[in-house]
């Protein structure tokens, strides 16, 4: 059913998702919202992030360890969504040393 999943804003189709990674627009979290759900429980634990977060140093080297053993693994889905969280958290590091 997945694959058959469409944005209704940007047409972009969970398939899309799947192979770049990336969403088209805002309304695609909203259109994969099951599917997304899905992915975040797996990476994460949980649906949702939790409001206690642990120091951003110490989630980024955990982050970079799940990519590591994705990648070694073969979890080419996965490691694409640690890569790009990892990406996010260093623009967040990095804006705040400015």
């Amino acid at each position: 059913m997945d694959g058959f999943l469409v944005c209704t804003s940007c047409g972009q189709t969970f398939a899309e998702f799947q192979k770049s990674g990336l969403l088209g627009c805002s309304a695609c979290y909203l259109a994969f919202e099951s599917e997304l759900g899905r992915i975040l429980k797996r990476l994460h634990g949980a649906h949702h992030h939790c409001i206690e977060e642990p120091p951003k140093q110490d989630a980024l080297v955990d982050l970079e360890a799940q990519l590591q053993d994705a990648v070694r693994r073969e979890a080419y889905e996965e490691a694409v969504a640690l890569r790009d969280h990892i990406r996010i958290l260093k623009q967040g590091l990095n804006a705040h040393d400015v």
